[in-house]
């Protein structure tokens, strides 16, 4: 019962616009229930809150919670290597697991070139439709495309991420945001 009065405080302080009192009660209800669907989901929203305001340091870490609510937005993955989490790429390849719509992808591959930038050899993965335009994305080494609900062979990498991961980890924010052309 705690665990719901927590939860339902976060969405009551969300709707009002206070996002640093939802993030509270959202803490306090993770705390107690960390696996619990429902507050996974709320995790994620305030997330998108946070991020539609511009606070990018706060909204990203919040998004990872869209992680297994979802399968057919966010699909699994299994992987013989580790998940990156930011460490540093200098002579590593990375692996970009798909999630989301075509328009997502299109938005979030502009970080291929921060992941080279970092010296990564970068791998996409993409709806069938993007494979040819992904070819053109400055800094990707490589595209595989992933038919809905398929599966496919992925040569090993030192690492692998999901394409809306990939801001948090690499820092983005309003500010540093890459503008450049990169389709």
């Amino acid at each position: 019962m705690q665990r719901m009065s927590h939860l339902d405080a976060a969405r009551f302080l969300r709707g009002v616009g206070n996002l640093d009192g939802a993030r509270a009660s959202l803490d306090m209800a993770a705390a107690e229930s960390p696996d619990d669907p429902s507050v996974k989901l709320a995790r994620a929203a305030l997330g998108t809150e946070f991020l539609m305001c511009g606070r990018y340091v706060e909204g990203w870490p919040l998004i990872e919670a869209r992680i297994g609510l979802r399968p057919d937005l966010v699909p699994p993955i299994r992987a013989p290597y580790p998940e990156w989490k930011g460490e540093d790429l200098a002579g590593n390849s990375i692996f970009v697991w798909v999630e989301q719509g075509i328009g997502d992808q299109i938005m979030l591959a502009r970080f291929g070139r921060e992941l080279a930038n970092r010296g990564a050899r970068v791998t996409l993965a993409c709806n069938p439709s993007l494979e040819a335009l992904f070819k053109t994305v400055p800094g990707v080494a490589d595209v595989i495309p992933v038919p809905a609900g398929g599966n496919v062979a992925v040569p090993r990498h030192d690492y692998w991420t999901r394409y809306f991961s990939l801001p948090g980890h690499i820092g983005a924010t309003v500010e540093n945001l890459p503008g450049a052309p990169y389709v």
